[in-house]
């Protein structure tokens, strides 16, 4: 008995406990040859004592078929990554991870090893199997559906690697390349659809509860709903933490279950009185043809998706769907994104603005879309979902034809002569096509008179240095904002340090930026809140329900510049004293609590409030511009960089007096953009100048 027990012992631990860490490291070291006899020797020792079908065998199977592809024995792994399936399948079920990994691997051999057929069949159980689980996890409950949020970047992946398993059977007789670009569609917009697809489903479905006269109790729901992970998160800590009472642990556990108890109330009521709220909520993709039926004639969506194996472009317009696939793969994009936007960024303090690759504009065009380019003639008015890294290149800084010989690239010549994409077509940022039909089935219907219902917050009272917005006087250094955060804390919240937020420097130009606005719309003064009124009490406890336009001209931190420490926020006027109601700073989830579902535009003049990183699995938009759509807003008005002192209030200017006298705000924009760049005067042609808006939502 002592004997086999030790045996066992062995058999887990192996021989020598080093060996399988030994075996793994020298192959994440590219040494698969010395690797190969020790995971050999791992699978005999652990099937004679475990057992062929043991978790631990299958284990050092499966580190063995990666051995044999890296050592040019890919013939030799194929069998025992279907195998694992098998004993993963008949051991945990079709929709255990284990198995899932198993067919994730068994799909990508397929793929690479060119057995296309088992790969898409591969790659169409792992889309099914997350599809379920999501809808499983989205309607089990608060931890279930925080479970659904962590797992996203991998159900993205899996509809990533549908992609390239539908694409590489186009060329196959047996299957229809329609079906398998109607699959496409919806394996796009799986693949796309982050975190910000739910702020807006979630403002549509509060949207539409409010026509049924629930809008309180659907408050009430989003308002307990965010307030339970932040319990969680203090239970867990007092949980592990040392000096914390029973009484605090026995509280925080009350609260918990007072807040489940509520919800599952208001759910009920919900399900009740309006049940397509859920429905709402649930939908994960939509239809091709209902698409088709709410885009008009001179509308088009166009899908740019990178893989491992390439970047897919898709148009879909109101008759027609056009699919292609680059070889510009995700590595190699994302290095492209990184230097395009070093044409576009300009490093504070920098005497000049920097020097705009054009070559490498017009190479991104040939890459993400002309493959596509055809279907999109005739569409003034496109709608871009970008994925992972292509989220942080406008579009409309791309070129449609080389520069024209003897133009000097630096000149203003150049950019003026351009064949610019964004004068082809007007382009909106989508962060997932769901989004676009939401806002569609239950955004604003009326449009609203413009006077008496624009407000603007800018200009707050900092003491640091004045500085001017812009490349060409670039003044404001970058910011680490964990340096702001204090150590008061209201609850499990840290507060914002009002000396350390007062220390930043101050933003003259945002004052007559929205001075400027004001007085083209023909609001009162009574619509600005500035200085000493611009203050975050002030924004939380405004009336801003029947306002159509908001303007916000600030400091501002994403959740990549926040860090850990923060969320995303902005800027306002520092109180004496932090306080829970008002510490200086409106974060992400404070400006989820304010009413903006009459808002048509919400403008973000600061600095980067449009891009996320870009890494892969990322939504295509910053936290801190995502929340503004759980607030209600219908578009966004966001930059990729930070703006011009001189050119911003000239941009939104323009724009807003030509949405205003008829035009769509997609068409207003690019009207704007193009007239200030072609403007001498301005001396604006460089595209860090007139390009650092992108409209993000509807875009009519």
């Amino acid at each position: 008995y002592r004997h086999r027990s030790l045996r066992h012992m062995v058999a887990l631990m192996s021989p020598d406990p080093s060996l399988n860490s030994r075996a793994v490291l020298l192959h994440r070291h590219g040494r698969a040859e010395d690797a190969e006899p020790l995971f050999a020797e791992l699978i005999r020792l652990r099937g004679e004592v475990l057992g062929e079908r043991h978790p631990h065998t299958l284990r050092s199977r499966h580190g063995y078929a990666h051995v044999l592809e890296d050592l040019d024995r890919a013939a030799e792994a194929g069998p025992l990554f279907a195998q694992e399936i098998q004993i993963f399948t008949e051991l945990y079920g079709d929709g255990h991870p284990n198995t899932l990994k198993s067919i994730r691997d068994y799909g990508a051999w397929s793929l690479r090893y060119g057995e296309a057929q088992t790969a898409l069949e591969m790659a169409r159980k792992l889309s099914k199997a997350a599809s379920l689980r999501a809808v499983s996890l989205l309607t089990d409950g608060l931890r279930e559906l925080e479970q659904s949020v962590r797992e996203m970047p991998e159900r993205q992946n899996d509809e990533r690697f549908l992609l390239d398993a539908l694409w590489a059977n186009l060329s196959s007789p047996q299957d229809d390349r329609a079906l398998l670009a109607r699959e496409a569609f919806t394996a796009m917009q799986l693949a796309s659809a982050g975190s910000t697809n739910r702020a807006v489903a979630e403002a549509a479905a509060a949207r539409f509860a409010s026509g049924q006269g629930l809008s309180d109790v659907v408050r009430e729901r989003q308002n307990l709903a965010r307030e339970w992970p932040a319990i969680e998160v203090a239970l867990v800590e007092a949980q592990v933490g040392d000096g914390v009472s029973a009484t605090v642990r026995a509280s925080l556990d009350a609260r918990l279950a007072e807040i489940e108890a509520r919800i599952a109330e208001i759910d009920a009521q919900l399900a009740a009185q309006a049940p397509e709220y859920f429905s709402i909520l649930n939908l994960q993709a939509v239809d091709l043809e209902e698409l088709q039926s709410l885009l008009g004639a001179e509308e088009a969506v166009l899908f740019l998706v990178p893989t491992e194996f390439g970047t897919h472009s898709m148009v879909v317009s109101g008759d027609e769907i056009v699919w292609q696939r680059s070889d510009a793969d995700l590595a190699s994009i994302l290095g492209t994104a990184s230097r395009f936007r070093e044409g576009l960024e300009v490093q504070p303090g920098a005497p000049f603005l920097p020097q705009f690759d054009f070559d490498l504009a017009y190479q991104l065009y040939q890459d993400l879309v002309a493959p596509v380019a055809s279907a999109l003639e005739g569409s003034s008015r496109v709608y871009v979902v970008a994925d992972g890294p292509l989220s942080r290149i406008p579009l409309t800084t791309l070129i449609t034809e080389p520069l024209a010989e003897g133009i000097d690239a630096e000149s203003p010549e150049a950019s003026r002569s351009a064949r610019w994409l964004a004068d082809s077509h007007a382009l909106v940022q989508l962060p997932s096509l769901q989004s676009l039909i939401y806002i569609r089935r239950y955004g604003n219907d009326a449009v609203s008179e413009v006077a008496g219902t624009f407000n603007g917050f800018g200009a707050p009272v900092l003491d640091g240095e004045a500085a001017t917005r812009g490349a060409r006087s670039a003044t404001i250094a970058p910011v680490d904002a964990s340096t702001l955060v204090s150590e008061v804390r209201a609850g499990n919240v840290a507060l914002m340090d009002p000396e350390a937020l007062r220390g930043l420097s101050a933003l003259p130009g945002t004052r007559t930026e929205l001075e400027q606005v004001r007085q083209a719309l023909g609001a009162g003064e009574g619509s600005l809140f500035l200085a000493t009124d611009m203050t975050e009490a002030a924004i939380r406890s405004a009336d801003l329900s029947s306002t159509s336009i908001l303007h916000l001209a600030t400091h501002a931190f994403t959740s990549e510049e926040a860090g850990s420490l923060a969320e995303p926020g902005l800027v306002f006027t520092p109180p004496t004293e932090a306080r829970p109601e008002d510490d200086g700073y409106l974060a992400a989830s404070e400006v989820v609590g304010i009413d903006l579902t009459s808002a048509q535009w919400v403008i973000l003049s600061a600095c980067n409030t449009a891009s996320p990183s870009g890494n892969p699995g990322e939504t295509g938009l910053s936290g801190l511009a995502q929340s503004f759509f759980y607030a209600g807003a219908e578009s966004l008005l966001v930059s990729h960089w930070p703006v011009f002192d001189d050119i911003a209030p000239v941009l939104t200017v323009k724009a807003l007096t030509y949405s205003n006298g008829g035009m769509s705000r997609a068409e207003a924009l690019q009207r704007a953009m193009r007239e200030v760049r072609m403007d001498p005067e301005l001396d604006a042609s460089h595209p860090a100048v007139w390009a650092p808006f992108s409209l993000v939502g509807e875009g009519r």
